[in-house]
């Protein structure tokens, strides 16, 4: 109960971290007290959503850019999987360094190593140099520069913007990224069915270059803390087993996101790339999009009661694809619906968790544990990507889809009994 009157005490006085804020400022940001107006933001708002645009080209140009290079699905998965171990391997890494020493000048490193891997790629590719290997080696470093600056993203909003502005700030941020996350899978299956996967790379890398640019204008006078890395790990992960809602959720998402690996982002390029088109996967990751900025809206003013435990159970709506890809990989509107339902639900659960986060972990720890949260979220993503191909020839399509689905499903239903979460 003391936790629970704690949330409820949070939802009452809005955090000046929290990235929901008041329903005003997360849905008018630009005409009520617009962070805009700040230079130091307006240079780094802008530097985000020019690399928003290649980030969200960049699934579709990989996966295809590695089936015409081995035309094998386990090249593929192989791909995918890479990007993937150096995203778990860095992240914490670009913690400790966004700490200790300047955070602009480590989101400029990142973004020119992004950018050159993506031209590098789009060169091999054009010239037929490229191999699965070749494509592997450069989207792990990709990887692990876009691991390296995820933490330096969110923790230099509060000294680009005042307290004030700092709840409007988050939120134009995140509308932004979700309607960017809208038009980029489009212009990627465009891009790759006009003129080929090289073509929807170099623009990817270009993006990257030109928000390494519009950093170069931001100067902050924020001193980095030091830390040991060791012990304050150490100390958020007892916090982390200490808490069973905690556990509970990562555990169901470690389930879930390999699963979405397996059958989603590895099958689903190679099936619906064959079925229907290769721009309509891009279409169905676009309406995955607007699922999310529609269900960003909507969440935003509405308010309910255990916000976190209703949105678990929405999250069944993730596992709709898997059935879609199964057993009507031709049906396009199906196939749209499908991803529009699970961007809508991503959208619900990750404001929920947020504002629970927030709300119920010391503020002292809270960082760590968005850390671990997102290392168990995405340590088994490389099993489900190495996985896709054996368990698709062995199993077939329609079996693989069907026990993704039913894994998927078991996992939530378990989560959402734990009594602690329950009350969240």
């Amino acid at each position: 109960m003391d936790d629970l009157h704690r949330y409820n005490q949070a939802k009452a006085t809005p955090s000046p971290h929290s990235v929901k804020g008041s329903p005003g400022s997360y849905m008018s940001p630009l005409f009520s007290n617009s962070p805009i107006r700040e230079r130091l933001f307006r240079r780094y708002f802008l530097s985000q959503a020019v690399s928003w645009c290649g980030t969200s080209m960049a699934p579709i140009a990989v996966s295809f850019a590695a089936i015409d290079t081995g035309d094998s699905l386990g090249g593929l998965g192989l791909v995918l999987a890479a990007r993937a171990v150096a995203t778990l391997l860095f992240v914490v890494v670009g913690g400790v360094i966004a700490d200790s020493r300047s955070k602009v000048k480590l989101l400029q490193v990142c973004c020119l190593t992004a950018g050159l891997t993506q031209c590098v790629a789009a060169w091999l590719l054009y010239t037929a140099l490229a191999t699965v290997y070749s494509l592997a080696v450069l989207e792990f470093i990709n990887g692990a520069a876009a691991a390296l600056m995820m933490p330096a993203t969110q923790s230099i909003i509060p000294e680009l913007v005042a307290m004030k502005r700092r709840n409007a700030a988050n939120a134009l941020l995140q509308q932004v990224r979700a309607t960017l996350g809208v038009i980029g899978p489009v212009v990627a299956g465009v891009l790759v069915t006009a003129w080929g996967t090289p073509a929807c790379l170099a623009v990817n890398g270009m993006c990257w270059l030109f928000a390494m640019m519009l950093l170069f204008g931001i100067k902050t006078d924020a001193v980095a803390a030091l830390e040991p890395p060791v012990q304050a790990l150490l100390e958020g992960w007892r916090y982390f087993i200490r808490v069973p809602w905690l556990r509970a959720v990562v555990a169901s998402f470690t389930l879930l996101n390999a699963l979405i690996a397996l059958g989603t982002t590895t099958i689903g390029p190679w099936v619906i790339g064959e079925e229907l088109s290769r721009s309509s996967w891009g279409f169905a990751r676009s309406f995955q999009a607007i699922g999310l900025l529609a269900g960003s809206l909507i969440a935003a003013r509405v308010f309910w009661s255990r916000p976190l435990y209703r949105s678990m159970i929405m999250c069944v709506c993730q596992a709709l694809p898997f059935l879609v890809i199964g057993y009507a990989p031709t049906a396009a509107p199906l196939l749209y619906l499908a991803f529009f339902a699970a961007g809508t639900s991503i959208a619900f659960q990750s404001l929920a968790w947020k504002n629970v986060m927030q709300a119920d972990i010391p503020q002292h720890l809270l960082s760590r544990v968005f850390a671990i949260d997102m290392l168990g979220s995405l340590v088994a993503v490389p099993v489900g990507q190495v996985l896709a191909a054996p368990l698709m020839n062995h199993l077939g399509l329609e079996t693989t889809e069907l026990m993704c689905f039913l894994l998927a499903a078991a996992g939530l239903f378990l989560c959402v009994l734990e009594p602690s979460l329950r009350r969240r």
